[in-house]
């Protein structure tokens, strides 16, 4: 009994550790930049993984596709517009979407006509946190998917960030807290700087200083309360240095969310920017 208990006890291990390898692998891949390679790894590794490893599988999966969807999009308008003969139409782009869609998983991929682009839309993030709310990866996917969904009106927005750090804990809390104060100062400079783009013109530049203000208080508070989670880790320091920019009035020239050709009838389009 003593020998097949060990033996059971081998077989475990070996098995823990080719997942260990079998996900190293994929995400060497990523690291190196190769992400349909990677992609490719772990659309099949979703296919064979268990209810344990598949939520992480996904996850990597997800984040692949986001780095590949840049080449998915250029590939497309090579094959729909630049090749001599191809069609030069919007309808070869939605076919060539589909055409991911039908290898990574339906809704992977959208073609938005007005823009004549395809964009990766996080569906993997989405099954993550929907079908594997408790997983390690629940947090992470949860939280890449947020930063896809940062367009509408400033009190959506926010109200959608808010609603994160009140469900997640830990790392990615911290990194949605200053995601929440950084949304807030872009908001606060498009009304000192930018107005005219929110309000097209129809609001005094006064009353735009004072409806700006209160997203500016916000981002102090913010700041000020992620310092005291964060203490001296990465996203402490940076919230401390970004504290400093915004009691001081200083544009860092960088908007970590503002899309400013989105900026429609009062909406603030917001883009992801991860932090490196």
């Amino acid at each position: 009994m003593k020998h097949i208990l060990i033996a059971l006890m081998m077989v475990s291990a070996v098995a823990l550790a080719k997942d260990k390898v079998d996900f190293a692998q994929g995400q060497s891949l990523y690291n190196q930049g190769q992400y349909k390679e990677a992609a490719d790894f772990f659309v099949d590794a979703t296919k064979s993984a268990d209810s344990k490893t598949k939520p992480e599988a996904l996850l990597w999966l997800g984040r692949s596709l986001d780095k590949y969807a840049e080449q998915v999009n250029n590939d497309a308008e090579q094959e729909c517009y630049r090749k001599k003969g191809s069609p030069k139409t919007p309808a070869c782009m939605g076919q060539y979407a589909e055409k991911m869609n039908a290898h990574y998983g339906a809704g992977a991929f959208q073609f938005f006509p007005t823009q004549i682009i395809i964009r990766y839309m996080g569906t993997h993030y989405q099954q993550v946190a929907t079908d594997y709310p408790k997983s390690d990866a629940a947090a992470e996917a949860a939280y890449f998917q947020l930063e896809k969904n940062l367009l509408g009106a400033p009190e959506d927005v926010l109200g959608r960030v808010q609603d994160y750090i009140n469900k997640y804990k830990g790392e990615w809390n911290l990194k949605a807290r200053l995601l929440y104060a950084r949304l807030n100062e872009d908001i606060w400079w498009i009304h000192r700087k930018w107005a005219w783009m929110l309000y097209n013109g129809s609001v005094a530049e006064d009353e735009l200083i004072v409806r700006g203000e209160k997203y500016r208080k916000a981002a102090i508070t913010a700041y000020e309360e992620l310092i005291k989670k964060a203490g001296s880790s990465d996203v402490g320091k940076t919230a401390r240095t970004e504290l400093a920019n915004v009691k001081n009035n200083v544009d860092d020239g960088i908007l970590y969310g503002i899309v400013s050709d989105a900026v429609t009838s009062g909406d603030v389009g917001f883009q992801r920017k991860r932090d490196k």
